[in-house]
């Protein structure tokens, strides 16, 4: 937890001198959100991107498990995905939350939120698997991740 701390420190820390450096080096980018769910196949925390057709059916049809969706369309020239997996979970409350996601010169920055629930919050029993899978416009930028809890 520490680690994430400190590294999403130095991330914002990268964007706001990026930002003082003249020029709009600090713009949002704008996304659309194809699918998020508190249940989902992925049960380990990562971040993913897809940049195809076949890793997008792939993590399509390990990610929707509750409901035979059809696969969204995407057209790879154009868009590419990127999911947050926040991990299996013991109850409900959990959430993960891509909030925004900013462009510097060099760089495509993810920010997302992971909330855990409130001691004194009621949450179901059940296992959750919470996850925020986005589309954006292709880049060709290094695409890192900030964590903000």
């Amino acid at each position: 937890m520490m680690k994430t701390s400190i590294a999403s420190f130095f991330v914002l820390l990268l964007l706001a001198s990026c930002s003082s450096g003249g020029g709009d080096l600090n713009k949002s980018v704008t996304f659309e959100t194809i699918e998020k769910n508190y249940y989902s196949g992925v049960t380990s925390s990562r971040n993913v991107i897809v940049n195809n057709v076949n890793d997008w059916e792939d993590l399509w049809q390990e990610t929707v498990t509750w409901t035979p969706d059809d696969l969204p369309s995407v057209n790879f020239n154009e868009s590419m995905i990127i999911a947050v997996y926040m991990g299996e979970q013991l109850s409900g409350g959990f959430n993960v939350e891509i909030l925004e996601i900013k462009e510097t010169e060099d760089l495509i920055v993810v920010v997302t939120k992971f909330t855990n629930p409130d001691s004194e919050q009621g949450v179901t029993l059940a296992l959750t698997q919470p996850f925020h899978m986005i589309k954006i416009n292709k880049t060709d930028k290094e695409i890192i991740f900030s964590e903000i809890h």
